[in-house]
Order: structure tokens, then sequence, then C-alpha cells
């Protein structure tokens, strides 16, 4: 009530002693109630409540008007519904009375939370259809009002409830009431977007809030705990590891995020939402390399290292054969820190600095059953993580193919030397071919295929043996043979 209508209110009433005076005055002496009946006729128009109780007196010429507090009876719930509503009963609610208190006494929090929707109400009855009014609402929570461990205005099975009514005269009734033991409560899910992580992960966990199967059109107070790690989101003053985050007032989906400890071991999260929690646990891994996937179905090999620990930036990944030849693979940026995956090979030699390919000259490559140690750098850290995986002992290998040979006069003539190299039936192009011969040389020993796999050089006889030679092509850990005839050249001795 503003200072305008209080003046109104004053002024009026003392018209209506004057008034009632006056009435008084003028049948007093024949003891009628008829200036009774004005008075009180004239005190229910001008305070509104046509049907609460107003008992006047007249003593002397001196009137007393009463109006009869209100009274509340009892109230009923309805749960069926979020926020619920319910009804207070009761008598000399007049017609413009308002609910002044709805104070959750087990939880401590009140009418600063929430604001009560009046759908209809009468001198015995007051209807409430919701309780998402004022500037907070039903199931939303501030870090000030938490003290319960959940962090949001809603009232749980078996809180007591204080419901206060205050007529239009500022008389007050109040009445504790139990919320329904048996009241149907919302839910919220809980999903961490990986349950095993490294020391120091990032974890995306999010949910949704749902009553009846049903999104809250609202925004609503979801809080969050931690057994370790760190969470993101509002901090409760006073609560460590306790965080509050909202969800989105047309989907009721919400998201935070999540710090894995730098110490390994199993923590749990929970999510809470009006009192209902729901948990997930979240495993924190040391840095490790767990195991190698290899796929041998082309050449170069391709492979999966997985553990965790690798970081999601800098990466560098020494692979190394038995023979000591590898390269530095690097891979920036790499997500998910658990997985390593290799597939191209054009990367540092560890013996030169320069690039070099799989197969290449120098004998970078895997034989089956070979041992190949892994060495992977966390880029952030710096951690080194070492591993020993064995070349799959069944891994298909190259195949090379060397043409037949024609015989060659010896004394340093030349004869083409021909051949193709193949992986499952298909042509192996750029792989370096290096042949060798029990005698004679080549105009070039080491050749590189074209693009349909071929090779080709000369081979040069010796100078003065003839024979049959073994001549060898050999690429990577296959090779293949074929003889050369070196045969004495042709010569006239005399003519005649």
């Amino acid at each position: 009530m503003n200072q305008v209508q209080r003046m109104i209110m004053i002024i009026s009433a003392i018209v209506l002693v004057v008034l009632f005076s006056a009435f008084s005055y003028h049948y007093i002496n024949s003891g009628t109630s008829q200036a009774q009946q004005a008075v009180i006729s004239s005190a229910q128009t001008l305070f509104g409540n046509s049907s609460q109780a107003v008992t006047t007196t007249v003593n002397g010429g001196v009137a007393a008007i009463a109006v009869s507090p209100p009274t509340i009876s009892g109230v009923t719930w309805n749960t069926s519904t979020w926020s619920p509503s319910l009804t207070i009963d009761g008598l000399n609610f007049g017609s413009n009375a308002k609910v002044t208190a709805l104070t959750d006494l087990t939880k401590n929090w009140g009418l600063g939370g929430i604001q009560p929707t009046i759908v209809s109400q009468t001198n015995t009855e007051i209807q409430i259809a919701n309780l998402f009014g004022g500037g907070d609402s039903y199931g939303s929570g501030d870090t000030i009002t938490w003290s319960d461990g959940q962090g949001s205005y809603s009232f749980r099975p078996g809180d007591q409830v204080q419901v206060g009514v205050t007529d239009a005269q500022g008389q007050q009734a109040t009445f504790t009431t139990t919320y329904p033991t048996n009241a149907t409560m919302p839910n919220t899910t809980l999903i961490a977007s990986s349950t095993v992580v490294s020391e120091n992960a990032t974890v995306i966990l999010s949910g949704q809030v749902t009553f009846n199967g049903s999104t809250i059109p609202y925004w609503q107070a979801v809080d969050l705990t931690a057994t370790g790690g760190t969470l993101s989101g509002t901090a409760i003053p006073g609560s460590p590891n306790v965080f509050m985050t909202a969800s989105d007032a047309t989907t009721g989906n919400w998201s935070t995020t999540y710090t894995a400890p730098s110490t390994p071991g199993t923590y749990t999260v929970t999510a809470s939402f009006a009192g209902q929690p729901v948990s997930t646990t979240i495993t924190v891994l040391a840095p490790s390399i767990t195991g190698v996937t290899w796929n041998t179905s082309t050449w170069s090999p391709s492979m999966t290292i997985s553990g965790n620990g690798f970081g999601t930036s800098g990466i560098l990944a020494v692979i190394e054969d038995a023979q000591g030849q590898g390269a530095v693979w690097d891979n920036n940026p790499q997500t998910p820190d658990d997985k390593l995956q290799v597939s191209s090979w054009n990367a540092t030699s560890i013996s030169d600095g320069n690039l070099q390919s799989y197969g290449a000259a120098t004998g970078f490559y895997f034989s089956p059953g070979e041992a190949v140690g892994f060495i992977i750098t966390n880029g952030q850290t710096g951690q080194n993580l070492s591993y020993t995986a064995t070349y799959p002992s069944n891994a298909p290998m190259p195949t090379v193919t060397l043409n037949t040979i024609a015989d060659v006069a010896m004394g340093g003539n030349k004869t083409p030397v021909t051949g193709t190299v193949m992986f499952n039936g298909t042509a192996l192009a750029n792989q370096q071919v290096v042949l060798s011969a029990s005698s004679g040389s080549f105009s070039s020993s080491t050749v590189t295929t074209n693009a349909t796999g071929q090779f080709s050089t000369n081979y040069i006889s010796p100078s003065s043996a003839s024979g049959t030679y073994q001549v060898t092509a050999a690429a990577d850990a296959v090779s293949a043979t074929q003889n050369v005839h070196v045969v004495v050249a042709p010569s006239i001795s005399s003519v005649s």
C-alpha cells in the first residue's frame, strides 16, 4: 500500500467515525441497531472485504470498528506439476488478501526466491497456480541462500513449509504444513564426454532437467560436486568443490566442464537438481602408451598408438626399427589425447635429419616379427612415453620381379636389367631398388620405381671373365635374382 492509499484510508476512517457518531446519536435513545448496520456496511465497502467479518460497538456515542483477522485451517498440495500448486483454506481472507509467507523451514528459504501466482481467492480459499513469479523462479537458486547442500528454491518431500496470508488491514495468519512425502520430483541426467582420461584432462559434463519426462521451461539450478579435480560454474561460498550451473530455459539442457586432477585414481562427480542426485565416476590414468594397432594392408603400413596423456598439441613420435633406422613424426594438433594415428611416413629421419619416406635407401621399413620402438613426447608437458611393439609376423611384404637378362659379351658391354615392385597386386611407385651382382657392375646400382612400379638400369659385364653371374634386385626386405651369362666376345684371328 503506497502513501497516497494510506492517506485516503485515514481520511475515510475519520469520515466513517463522524458518520457513525451522528448515526449513534440519532438512534441511541431508541436502542435501535440501524447505526451499527450502516457503519458495518460502510466499513465493508471502504476496506474491500464485503464478506470479511466486521463488528462494531457503540458506547456513549463512541463507535469502535473491528475487522476479524484471517485464520488458516489447512493447505492442500498438488504435486503433479512443476512447480506445485496449492490451495489455502481458512476464514476472513477478504477479497484483497496476499500470500506473504511461503517459507521452507527445513531448507531455510522463503519468498525472496519465489513469488506465488494467485489465480483465485474468496473469503475462505486462496488458490495458487504456480511459484514461477518474481525475479527468481521455483527450482532456481543463488549462492546467498544456498544452505541445504542443493542450492535451489524447491520443496523436498517431508519439508516443513510455513504459509502466511495477510488481509487488507495488515492482519496476518500463518500455518505450518508438511510437503507431501510422496510428492513427484524432477530429475536430471548426467553424461561425461569421457569416463577414462589422463591427468589434467578436460571433460565435458552435460545433462537435462525434466519433470515427468517433460522439459521444464524455466532456468533451473543444477549443483555439482566432485571428490577430486576442478568443476566450472558458480562457486558456493564456504562449500569447497560445490558449484552451481543453470539449465537452458527452453530445452532444459545444461553443461559445464570438469578438469581431472594430476593424481591417478577414480573420482565421483555428482549433479543434483531439486535434491535429486545422479553420479558418474571418472577414472584418471597416469600417462602411458598401452598398445599399438597395426594396419598392414597398405605400404607403408599405418598404425594407431593408444594410451593416455599424449597431450593435444606439439606431439612428437619417434618410431624406430630394430636396425636403428626411424623417423620423427609430429602431429599438431592431436585430439583426443589418448590416441595417435600414424598414416604418412614423409617424416624426418632420426639418423641425418633429412626428410625420408618409408622404404627409403636408409633401410627404414619393418619386417614381420621385428621389434619396433615408440617414444611419444607430450608437447605441453615435455613428458616422454616409451613402448615397444612387434610388427605382425603375418604382415604382407612387397614383391620384386626381375626380368630375364639377355646374354652379354664380356669386356664392359651393357645389357638392360628391368623389373617391377608390387604390393598386394598393386604397383609401388617411388620405391628404391638396390642392385648387386656377383661380378660386373651397373650404370646405376640404386634406382627408383616409376608410377607403374617399374625400374631399369644396365648391367656392365666384367672386362675379361666370361661365365654365369647372379644379379639381385632388392627392395626393402625382399629381393629377386636372375642369372646373366657373360660370353667371350667373337674375334677374327686372320683373313685369308
